[in-house]
Parts: structure tokens; C-alpha cells; sequence
């Protein structure tokens, strides 16, 4: 029996292991790996070139899943993608499809919809997004609410997902000033945190997938 062979990326420990429990209980799927961040998931990779499928969370510390996505479709074209999140407004799903993914599952949804999202990604070959999720071809790529970002703040936010020691060599300011942009930042977009930031500005469409 042909086997897929699989990463599995997610920082949450505990739906890690029951995902590795699912499927372990199926002959025809393999962990090659588990990651608990996107470092790791991209060392991964470089490690299996030839797994099969990603099973990934797009919210996860260090480098996140977008990142991650971005250099999938750079180096690792055949290699196909099943992203696993709590959202499913029609928006969100709609950029998933427009990042590359192969399909999605709902995080709540149980294990018979991740074996069967699996398999039916696995069969659908090249097809871009497998039909066992709905998702609302009216819908449009997330739109800026009215956010204006100065040029500096939007070369912080597009390094959110890095350290606030990376962003100031990156940007050759000190951590002081990024410590700066970031609250102005998170102001700005209503949350509490720099990983909730991040999240919201790939949801509106501040980040490009």
C-alpha cells in the first residue's frame, strides 16, 4: 500500500499529538516529522524534499505559516499543503486559495474531516482546491479597513513575525524605535499583541501571502 508521507506543523502541543494519533491509526500515512514553529517546519522540509503533504498552522511563533507558504511554492512546488485554522469566514479561505493551498480544515472539525480533507488532496493531484470545503466565490482578497500606516510602520509590520532585535538590524533603527512602531501598530489595528498584529494584518491583506 502506497503511503503519503507527512509534516505536520502546529505550535499547539496538544492538537499536535491528537493529529498524530488520527493518523497513526491509518496504513496508508506517515509522520515524516513534527514542527512546532516555522523554523522548524522549514528544516523539516529541507530534510524531506520528497514528503508528500504539509499539514500546517498558519499562526505559529518564530516564522509563520505564511512565511512558510511562500517558500512552498518557491522550492517546493509539488509538494502539497493542508492548512489547519479556527477561521472560516469566506475571505480567509478565499486567500488561502490565493497563497496555495490545497485545501483547509477547521480546527474544531474532528477526525474524519482531516482524513478526509487528506485523501481528498492527495487524489485531486494539481487541482488547486479540492471541493470537500465550502468556500464563497463572491468573496474578495481581504481589503485595508481604513488603516493608514506611515512607510516606516509598514516596514515593521512586513517583519512582524521576527524578533524586535531582527526588525532594528533589518531596518538599522534601534529596538527602542521598533518597540515604538509596534505598540503605534497595534494601536492602530485594535489588538493586544505583536502575533495577534501579524494575524490580522495578513487577514486584511496588509502582508502579502
Amino acid at each position: 500500500m502506497e503511503k503519503f508521507n507527512i509534516i505536520l506543523a502546529d505550535d499547539h502541543k496538544m492538537f499536535a499529538e491528537g493529529v498524530r494519533f488520527i493518523l497513526g491509526q491509518e496504513p496508508d500515512m506517515h509522520i515524516l516529522g513534527e514542527a512546532a514553529d516555522g523554523l522548524e517546519a522549514i528544516e523539516l522540509l529541507r530534510q524531506n524534499p520528497h514528503a508528500d503533504l504539509l499539514i500546517l498552522d498558519l499562526e505559529m511563533p518564530n516564522v509563520n505559516g505564511v512565511e512558510v507558504m511562500k517558500k512552498v511554492r518557491k522550492e517546493y512546488p509539488g509538494l502539497r499543503t493542508l492548512i489547519l485554522t479556527y477561521h472560516n469566514e469566506g475571505d480567509f479561505i478565499y486567500n488561502l486559495h490565493r497563497m496555495g493551498a490545497n485545501g483547509y480544515v477547521i480546527k474544531n472539525s474532528g477526525g474524519e474531516a482531516l482524513l478526509n480533507a487528506i485523501r481528498s488532496i492527495m487524489k485531486a493531484q494539481n487541482r488547486p482546491f479540492p471541493p470537500m470545503n465550502t468556500w464563497e466565490q463572491k468573496s474578495q482578497p481581504w481589503q485595508e479597513e481604513d488603516i493608514r500606516l506611515t512607510k516606516r510602520e509598514r516596514e515593521v509590520l512586513d517583519l512582524s513575525d521576527l524578533s524586535r532585535e531582527e526588525i532594528a538590524g533589518r531596518l538599522k533603527i534601534k529596538v527602542f524605535t521598533v518597540d515604538t512602531h509596534l505598540e503605534n501598530l497595534r494601536h492602530k489595528f485594535g489588538v493586544e499583541s505583536t502575533p495577534k498584529l501579524t494575524r490580522k494584518a495578513i487577514r486584511l491583506g496588509f502582508i502579502e501571502p
